[in-house]
């Protein structure tokens, strides 16, 4: 079952590409070829010419950064703030293992670059994109990463989904 799944949704991307949905985003890389930074990737897909690409590069940016908050937050809390020096140092050592490994740890610069496509999106106030932009601003301020103080937030999820 994963595999004609896995099939169908190749098959589904292919098309998406030959019908130029996808724009300039291209994650084929040659098997045995160096590893799709899929950070950077998604980063670069902000800047593609089709609002499709982008609104799905920042909804996919917004779900890895909302699933690694946590870890990330509290690493970098330890880093920062551990009074205890053996921890500090295994914090430390592991914050630039993650760095090497082109980790997603910059959650400021992620949100700096995904929430302008997704407000321009929810701006619309109507629509599966602005339904899918909200999704995700939701999603970001659920796991902390995103302030609402004023409600903004609720109020747009309100009018969006009377539509």
């Amino acid at each position: 079952d994963d595999f004609d799944a896995s099939v169908a949704a190749t098959k589904a991307l292919q098309a998406l590409r030959e019908a130029g949905m996808l724009g300039n985003f291209d994650g084929r890389g040659a098997e045995g070829g160096p590893d799709l930074d899929i950070g950077a990737a998604l980063l670069g897909a902000l800047n593609d010419p089709e609002w499709t690409v982008q609104l799905h590069a920042a909804e996919a940016l917004a779900r890895l950064a909302a699933a690694v908050a946590p870890a990330v937050l509290k690493l970098a809390a330890r880093v920062e703030r551990e009074t205890e020096v053996d921890a500090q140092r295994a914090a430390k050592k592991l914050w630039k293992a993650l760095q090497k490994e082109r980790a997603l740890l910059e959650l400021g610069e992620v949100l700096d670059a995904i929430l302008p496509v997704l407000l321009d999106r929810v701006a619309e106030l109507d629509g599966p994109k602005a339904l899918m932009a909200l999704g995700a601003l939701e999603l970001l301020h659920k796991s902390g990463l995103l302030q609402d103080p004023e409600g903004h937030l609720a109020e747009a999820g309100e009018v969006i989904r009377e539509e």
